[in-house]
């Protein structure tokens, strides 16, 4: 039992280093600190500093504390090298390999110290520890000074940590999602008979508690405004991302065209000085924008279609949002996909234009109709012709792959007489 006091320096190093795994798994911050920063700074540099000099003689004692905290910062940061080399870095791959590292050093260490003898040999006595301060030289003196300040200025900052909570960013989080609660099911292209739905969410990370305003604005007109007080919730980077408050809307288009929803977020303190805010002309906190496009057709200049002629030729422009979905990731490039544009009125087809697209890379695809290819883009259009043939309504289609992609229906006004 003596003889195995006389190297409890390296097996309470040992020790300490197995109890570290435990700690991190099971999370005792203050202790995890504490025997983390030994293991970092010390240890590694002290086995190796006893393994390169195993006598007593080699080094003095303030020296070989010296050497123990050098030899460690140049170890540390070398591990880590290695290890993003052939491994991953993450905290439990540098804990696993630091404790390969210092056990492995300090059991070679023990082996090299039984082959000297008990004179010989450096052990850690309390008497090395006790020296009397005027025996120490000028120079040692003055590394012990320089020691002890930074290690009581690392207790001071390791006790300041664990006494004070740690305030993080502030932010708050505000998202739209489509319909499903997904990043991907947006509705960028709805008909006036379809409705649109996304999600709105609002997550508190401002260190205390807020006052939100949400307002929704399409054609600068409010579609919803609501008020809500969220307490604060702090960001933790190791824990599962979790809401904290969402509420749906679901909305429509009156008629086709291009629609801009901007989502606004006011922020304050208390819901009272949300109550005076004009949403139009005062600067959200946070703001998003949706552009929902449409299939859309226009006359000659521009407009809307309301009113037609029995056999009067009408020059069509069409207008329909499906670069997105070819562009999407989810589609392959040279996929070809085909379409038709069908106008009908009655049991009639007034016009019936295929067309095909082809997906050339994630970022560019190409229309081919009539033998002519063009670029793809938002602002692609198809123009036609159609003569009526009755005062019936008349029915767009268009026809992905043979089925329905985009309807429409046009009636004609009546005239007031």
């Amino acid at each position: 039992m003596l003889k195995n006091l006389k190297s409890i320096d390296l097996i309470l190093i040992i020790i300490l280093s197995l109890l570290l795994i435990p700690v991190t798994i099971f999370d005792f911050t203050t202790i995890k600190v504490l025997i983390g920063l030994l293991f970092i700074l010390f240890f590694p540099g002290y086995v190796l500093a006893v393994l390169i000099f195993p006598r007593k003689n080699d080094l003095r004692i303030i020296g070989r504390i010296s050497l123990s905290f050098g030899l460690s910062i140049a170890l540390v940061p070398l591990v880590g090298l290695i290890l993003n080399s052939i491994w991953e870095i993450d905290p439990y791959s540098i804990l696993i390999s630091l404790e390969i590292l210092t056990i492995g050093l300090a059991s070679v260490a023990l082996y090299r110290r039984k082959k000297i003898s008990e004179e010989d040999r450096f052990s850690i006595k309390m008497s090395l520890l006790l020296l009397k301060w005027q025996n120490y030289r000028k120079s040692e003196k003055f590394l012990i000074i320089i020691l002890l300040f930074f290690i009581l200025a690392s207790l001071g900052l390791i006790i300041y940590r664990i006494i004070t909570p740690k305030v993080g960013e502030k932010y708050t989080e505000f998202y739209v999602l489509g319909g499903e609660g997904k990043t991907s099911d947006y509705p960028f292209a709805i008909t006036p008979s379809q409705d649109g739905k996304v999600i709105i969410g609002v997550a508190n990370h401002e260190s205390e508690k807020k006052a939100y305003r949400i307002e929704i604005i399409m054609r600068k007109k409010s579609i919803l405004s609501k008020t809500i007080i969220l307490e604060n919730v702090p960001f933790e980077a190791e824990k599962k991302w979790a809401k904290q408050f969402e509420i749906p809307l679901n909305f429509s288009i009156a008629h086709p065209s291009d629609y801009k929803m901007e989502f606004l977020l006011f922020m304050a303190d208390n819901v009272s000085e949300l109550e005076t805010i004009d949403p139009l002309n005062t600067k959200p906190y946070r703001n998003l924008r949706l552009v929902v496009r449409d299939f859309a057709l226009f006359d000659e200049e521009g407009n809307v279609l309301k009113n037609f002629e029995i056999n009067k030729k009408i020059n069509l422009t069409a207008s329909c949002d499906f670069v997105r979905k070819i562009l999407a990731p989810g589609y392959k490039e040279d996929k070809r996909m085909e379409y038709t544009l069908i106008a009908k009125q009655g049991d009639s087809t007034l016009a019936k234009i295929p067309f095909f697209t082809k997906k050339i890379d994630k970022n560019f695809a190409t229309l081919t109709i009539n033998n002519s290819e063009f670029s793809l883009s938002l602002d692609t259009k198809i123009q036609f012709s159609i003569s009526p043939i009755s005062q019936k309504p008349i029915e767009f289609f268009i026809l992905e792959n043979g089925e329905i992609f985009r309807t429409l229906k046009w009636e004609r006004e009546k005239r007031q007489e």
